[in-house]
């Protein structure tokens, strides 16, 4: 699954945010959900990859939490029910 969801993630990114250079996607069980929704007690964590200097206009205009937003609406669209979070990695970062 993680694969799939690596795979929408970068056709999101590449039409309008061409600065993120990786995907990286975990899954992790989500133990406050394990009693209650079984078949959905999996989290994804997805991880962008961008440099600083990248980032700077993409959360300046405020297309951060558009973008987050978007990648778990086209995610949830594709049959994928889990929660799905989304972080970043700078790549400039020492």
């Amino acid at each position: 699954m993680e694969k799939v969801i690596s795979k929408i993630v970068k056709y999101i990114l590449e039409k309008k945010y061409p600065g993120v250079t990786d995907v990286e996607v975990t899954s992790e069980r989500d133990y406050n959900s394990h009693f209650v929704d079984k078949k959905n007690n999996i989290k994804y964590n997805i991880f962008l990859t961008i440099d600083y200097s990248d980032f700077e206009p993409i959360r300046d205009s405020g297309n951060w939490d558009k973008l987050k937003s978007e990648i778990r609406n086209v995610v949830t669209m594709s049959g994928i029910d889990n929660y799905v979070n989304v972080y970043l990695n700078f790549s400039d970062e020492a």
